[in-house]
């Protein structure tokens, strides 16, 4: 291909596969499967007028004698032009053949692309199936060595699956017929390993390759890790590809230290089957067994064609850099039975043992300002539901996704339409058993069916992030040995000793007791504070029971479109829970009760309107804080008392009163078709009785609802009934909502973002505010250990209806 021109003596034709075609008047058209180039006026005249010599045999200055000296100048700028654009080509010393042409159609010269296939080394580990297909196309692409590694021996099956291979070969090494076929288009072939295949051998084989596949049937599984760990270890990219039954796998390719590796691919996996143990225990045994048999299972010999030929061009793709290769951190899956084909984006595993061993701990998370420096660029989970919700975006796939599952919540026909309830399952990322619970249920709400899917796939991330810490942040030690200040773990709001000498499961806290420790961010000055871990840590495991100081909870944890979303959300749910439980405790009644008609947002008012129709109404309850910001509890309380649930409650805090309000709203909302359907469960309404009859028994998070779906709960929320509805007060929003909370109360943080969330846009941290009270679950566990419960009625000149502390179930699940 010509750079600023073409030589005289170069002679042109038409490259492969271009037609030259008439259009319209004074249009002359250039065609193929690849480029198309349409020539107008003086331009179509005057290829017209040499198009029957560009055969290759005549020259450009042939082309170009007897014309005028411009017009000459033009008409060479002319096919330079389309030599450059790949409609004309100057004819090669060597015919290229169909591959060399495409790569001449993308830009490369006959002569380069040439070049660099042959100075190409490509180690192809496992030669059965997808394997000989692969060395083959990669011989017949031109590479100039391959490195074969399948020292097991060609069985007649085996020859079903591969190029056609004589019979004779049978019997001798698969590398060795395979290595056959390759030699036949003047490739070097080199077959190092003779013995089995060992993890020393295979890293010492593939030395010196440029490009790394492994093709080895499951029932050699290891060998793919190995290449995986050479690959990392020599940065060289590697392709995978395998073989279930009728189902193909091609990928990833991994480029070291850029994208996912092996290992990530296969953890998500395994993370996403039903049972992760049987999952595990069945790849465990093929691989014990080393014995690569493709053609002793189940398979269709067309797909080991494909997915071979496939990985082959996507690897020569990353050593040519032609085009933007399809399958880097992706795996391509071919449903051949029904010619379906489906793209899973793989994301790289925060945890990765391979390529994440090294990670660097990241920091607690800047200070205020540095919060509004990293604002929001890009529409995160604001993108298209088809997008964001495709496997090929990586969040949400049943084979490699972080959420493995995703669909509306159905709800009973008598139930509005309203809310939008959508349900997210997470992938079995902690890689437990079924005795632990391995998939993490969450799930979202919305007016709309695009609010109700960012909101599910927000919780899925924050818990998802919440659990996926590495252990690298958490130092375990006496407090006393911490490097820097820390927090009084007494200011996470513990329990008094009468409470622990009537027997609650947790630990007092003594200042001589190791325990786990994170830094936050205190957003008071920017400085590093030491909290314990348990306050921060989701799916942490103490290491003592004098550790566990009090359940692990997700109060305080969020995720945002930006870690200052994500910081000021969580914020939001602390202060929310404090002056909640603060409330109740205390019997406070509220700042205010307002009508959800009086509420100038067009979704209460519909929730409102819905409900009223059924029977249902609408209740919002201003609850008194300290804090900038307005809570509301929102109560769904049917009017006939012989129905259940009888009391739905819901809660949210906000900046603006009205997104207060509406938050409050939709929570009832997402919580009352669920609550009906387990009340139809006989167990549920077994349970329920016993609840009705002694309801100090409530004893986890699912029975403080529960316990309200009975009449016989409603006088405990009298202190609020109570109120008469009165006109909105309308606060004003302050502009910078964070920094004015800042102002009003310490603010602990921890960015938990994982790299693989980062990436799409979603950041999630947890925040702690020192004293504030938490929520609790279970009749006997409110934390009663802190000074607000005390000191913030008097303080907000608020009388409290309970003179000590009102122990009943609060609604809330």
């Amino acid at each position: 291909m010509a750079g600023d021109g073409v030589a005289d003596e170069t002679r042109l034709r038409l490259a492969p596969g271009v037609d030259a075609i008439q259009g319209a008047p004074g249009e002359l058209h250039l065609v193929s499967d690849l480029i198309r180039v349409r020539l107008q006026g003086p331009s179509a005249r005057a290829v017209r007028g040499v198009l029957a010599r560009l055969d290759g045999t005549v020259t450009v200055g042939e082309l170009v004698a007897g014309w005028p000296a411009s017009v000459a100048a033009d008409l060479r700028g002319l096919l330079s032009q389309l030599v450059a654009g790949g409609a004309l080509e100057a004819v090669p010393d060597e015919e290229p053949g169909p591959f060399l042409s495409l790569l001449y159609a993308g830009g490369l010269s006959h002569e380069d692309a040439r070049r660099r296939l042959r100075e190409l080394t490509v180690a192809v580990v496992g030669c059965e199936g997808p394997g000989g297909h692969l060395a083959t196309a990669l011989s017949a692409s031109g590479v100039g060595r391959l490195i074969l590694v399948d020292p097991f021996p060609l069985t007649e099956t085996d020859r079903t699956l591969l190029p056609p291979i004589e019979q004779a070969a049978v019997g001798s090494p698969r590398q060795r017929a395979v290595g056959d076929l390759a030699r036949r288009y003047g490739t070097r072939v080199s077959t190092p390993l003779s013995a089995p295949p060992t993890e020393e051998g295979v890293r010492d084989a593939v030395a010196g390759a440029d490009l790394l596949a492994c093709c080895f049937d499951k029932g050699l599984g290891s060998a793919a890790h190995w290449v995986n760990a050479a690959a990392l270890d020599r940065s060289t990219p590697a392709g995978f590809v395998r073989l279930d039954g009728h189902i193909g796998l091609v990928g990833p390719i991994v480029l070291p230290h850029e994208s996912p590796c092996y290992m990530c691919s296969r953890i998500r996996a395994v993370s996403c089957a039903d049972d992760f143990a049987a999952a595990m225990a069945r790849e465990e045994l093929l691989d014990q067994r080393r014995e690569p048999r493709l053609s002793g299972r189940p398979g269709l010999p067309s797909l080991a064609a494909q997915t071979g030929s496939l990985l082959a061009f996507e690897l020569l793709k990353v050593a040519l850099a032609f085009g933007s290769p399809a399958l880097v951190g992706t795996i391509l899956k071919i449903d051949a039975l029904t010619s379906e084909t489906t793209r899973h984006r793989v994301l790289q595993f925060p945890q990765c043992p391979v390529c994440r061993k090294k990670a660097l701990t990241p920091p607690p998370g800047p200070d205020l300002a540095g919060l509004r420096a990293a604002a929001a660029t890009g529409p995160g989970l604001r993108l298209p539901a088809e997008i964001v919700t495709s496997p090929s975006y990586g969040l949400v796939g049943s084979d490699y996704g972080i959420v493995r599952s995703l669909g509306v919540v159905p709800r009973d026909t008598d139930e509005p339409a309203a809310p939008v309830v959508y349900r997210a399952e997470l992938a079995n990322h902690r890689l437990v058993g079924r005795d632990e619970e391995p998939f993490a249920v969450c799930s979202g709400k919305g007016m709309t069916g695009a609010d109700a899917l960012v909101s599910a796939l927000g919780e899925a991330c924050e818990r998802y992030c919440g659990s996926r810490w590495t252990g690298e942040i958490v130092r375990h030690c006496r407090r006393a040995e911490l490097p820097g200040p820390s927090l009084d773990p007494a200011e996470l709001v513990l329990y008094t000793g009468e409470q622990h000498r009537a027997g609650l499961p947790y630990a007092p806290w003594r200042a001589d007791t190791p325990i786990g420790w994170v830094e936050m961010t205190d957003l008071t000055d920017g400085s590093a504070v030491w909290v314990p871990a348990i306050a921060v840590l989701m799916d942490y495991r103490v290491g003592h029971h004098a550790e566990f100081l009090a359940p692990i909870t997700s109060n305080g944890l969020a995720a945002g479109p930006d870690l200052g979303a994500a910081v000021l959300a969580a914020t939001l749910e602390v202060i929310e829970r404090d002056a909640f439980v603060l409330g109740w405790l205390r019997e406070l009644p509220p700042r205010a009760r307002l009508s959800p008609y009086d509420v100038p947002d067009p979704g209460v008012r519909t929730l409102a309107a819905g409900w009223q129709r059924r029977g249902i109404d609408l209740e919002l309850y201003v609850l008194h804080t300290d804090m900038p910001v307005t809570v509301v509890l929102a109560l769904g309380a049917d009017r006939d008392l012989d129905r259940r649930p009888s009391v739905v409650a819901g809660l949210a805090a906000h900046p603006d009163w009205v997104t207060a309000c509406r938050k409050a709203a939709l929570e009832v909302g997402q919580v009352r078709p669920a609550l009906r359907a387990r009340l139809r469960d006989p167990a549920t309404a077994s349970r329920l009785a016993t609840l009705v009859a002694t309801p100090s028994a409530v004893a986890t998070l699912e029975e403080h609802d529960l316990l309200f779906a009975d009449a016989s709960a409603r006088p405990a929320l009298d202190f609020l009934r109570s109120t008469p509805v009165t006109a909105p007060a309308e606060p004003e929003r302050p502009a910078d909502p964070l920094a004015e909370l800042v102002r009003h109360a310490r603010i602990l943080y921890r960015d938990l973002t994982t790299p693989d969330v980062a990436g799409l846009g979603v950041h999630v941290a947890r925040a702690v505010l020192p004293g504030f009270q938490p929520i609790h679950f279970g009749a006997g566990e409110p934390r009663l250990a802190g000074r607000r419960l005390r000191e913030l009625p008097e303080r907000l000149g608020v009388t409290a209806g309970h003179d000590g502390v009102n122990l009943y179930p609060h609604p809330l699940a």
